[in-house]
């Protein structure tokens, strides 16, 4: 994790950026990482954890996914940040009973890394297929998003600059 975001801030600027690692609730155990975090929890958002169950898990993660953009993009009113949600797709996480759409997911960050519309260049939004869902109400909660900062920075040892 540490490597990527080395090689990453190297390139230099990136004009969109589209986090879209993500380990989801068939995990069956923490499966720690060398720094000792779960893996889970390395790979979707770094976050604290007391107990494991893989659903819960995952859904903290993507809370914190979108919490994260939301709260890093506060301070920045030039830069956009947003979260997507593709749905359940049929990919290894998503097995193959998932229904959703997978090309529509993608197609979805494109349009969030390239349009001009005015969906997509709302800061803390969820776009589901190019429309607008509604986040978890903690996503939006300043305060939170800052707790979540400070913890981020605490658990990887980098401040929010």
């Amino acid at each position: 994790m540490r490597r990527l975001a080395q090689e990453a801030d190297a390139i230099g600027t990136f004009d969109a950026v589209i986090h879209n690692a993500g380990i989801g609730f068939r995990e069956t155990g923490r499966n720690a990482t060398e720094d000792g975090h779960a893996r889970t929890l390395a790979v979707n958002a770094p976050a604290p954890y007391l107990s494991w169950d893989g659903r819960q898990a995952y859904a903290d993660s993507k809370l914190f996914d979108a919490t994260l953009a939301a709260a890093m993009a506060r301070p920045r009113p030039d830069t956009v940040a947003t979260s997507v949600t593709p749905g359940w797709v049929a990919t290894k996480m998503g097995g193959a009973g998932a229904w959703d759409d997978l090309e529509a997911g993608s197609i979805t960050q494109a349009w969030l890394a390239v349009s001009d519309d005015p969906e997509a260049l709302h800061s803390g939004a969820l776009p589901y297929h190019q429309a607008p869902r509604h986040a978890h109400p903690a996503v939006a909660d300043e305060a939170f998003g800052d707790r979540l900062l400070d913890a981020f920075g605490q658990l990887t040892g980098v401040p929010m600059p």
